[in-house]
């Protein structure tokens, strides 16, 4: 199957080969023959010559490098994912495919930003900010007033101001559904898909709420919340039919959410510094996996200064702001937040 992102990326992807990606994939798919690929990714044999070990789960040669796994390999090259037997797709999304991509949009005055993003009334709004701060719980409280989807944790982002869907669902994880468990029903409408969400759901919790310091208690907690570990992806339609997805559009607003112990606020800031504070949250999210096996495999990888300078021209077209808080523990958090960046919106 062909995707064009934004005609931005044009990537092939053998069917069957990431069965997960194919739906998300598909609100890029393109109706016609593409005449070239910027990436291929295909099931094949993940056989390159001198391989040298660099851990014990990853090798590299001269040219790209090699994730081994339990029951398969993934190689990665430049324009190229090759996948041998059955792998872990959330980390080959994380770690080979989503910097693949970030590479190939660089050289196209284009980046992915860490963030959320939402069209609020006209206007298009990207929420940046470091993992686990809030952008999904921003992105919820704006859809559940009627806005539209354009993206959760990851937007692609050019230097004349553009915003476009990366092709990715909603990620709920255990502390979404706390402040939103009237979505649980929309989002799994099959009882036996429900019920199964709602089993591993519940030996989580049960994990999080273990206390003790004895080593009996601690591995029982450690079990239950990393064996029954929650996350999942949801399509944005399900739990908001009433709202469009939103493929791209211009920026208007960018407001980086700050976890802090200052009194919550909203103050004013600049692209530069949202631009340096943005590339800095990726960073620290890939844990920098894919840069170092890049280096050591010789190949070219996204340059932390080159991705500063997209990201500060993009939000150059932007209204920049900053969201000091110390945190959304409850739903009433999340909505006198979403009420004070409205004020902001003329």
């Amino acid at each position: 199957m062909d995707y064009d992102l934004n005609k931005q990326v044009a990537i092939s992807m053998e069917h069957g080969v990431l069965p997960s990606l194919d739906e998300q994939f598909s609100y890029w798919t393109s109706h016609q023959e593409l005449s070239g690929h910027d990436l291929t990714i295909k099931k094949g044999r993940v056989e390159p010559q001198n391989l040298i070990r660099a851990s014990n789960d990853y090798s590299f040669f001269d040219g790209g490098f090699v994730r081994m796994e339990p029951r398969g390999k993934i190689g990665f090259k430049p324009g190229e994912i090759t996948v041998e037997g059955t792998v872990d797709e959330s980390r080959l999304e994380a770690k080979f495919l989503m910097p693949g991509i970030n590479q190939i949009l660089l050289h196209k005055g284009w980046c992915l930003a860490h963030a959320s993003a939402i069209i609020y009334q006209g206007n298009a709004i990207i929420f940046p900010a470091m993992g686990g701060t809030g952008k999904t719980a921003m992105m919820l409280e704006f859809l559940s007033r009627g806005a539209d989807f354009m993206g959760d944790d990851h937007i692609m982002v050019g230097q004349e101001g553009e915003m476009a869907l990366y092709p990715r669902w909603i990620h709920m994880m255990e502390y979404n559904w706390s402040l939103y468990p009237e979505l649980f029903e929309k989002a799994f409408p099959d009882k036996d898909e429900r019920k199964e969400q709602e089993n591993i759901l519940r030996k989580y919790r049960r994990g999080l709420k273990m206390k003790g310091g004895n080593p009996v208690t601690r591995w029982w907690k450690g079990h239950y919340t990393s064996f029954y570990y929650y996350d999942a992806r949801v399509r944005p339609e399900r739990m908001f039919p009433e709202s469009k997805v939103a493929l791209s559009s211009k920026v208007r607003y960018a407001f980086f959410l700050e976890k802090c112990d200052a009194k919550p606020s909203i103050i004013d800031s600049s692209p530069p510094r949202l631009a340096r504070l943005t590339v800095s949250s990726s960073e620290m999210e890939s844990g920098g996996v894919f840069g170092t096996l890049s280096t050591l495999a010789g190949i070219e990888y996204l340059d932390y200064g080159r991705r500063t300078e997209t990201m500060r021209r993009f939000f150059e077209h932007a209204k920049c702001f900053e969201v000091r808080m110390k945190g959304i523990e409850r739903r009433e958090d999340a909505s006198r937040t979403v009420d004070e960046i409205i004020s902001y919106i003329g």
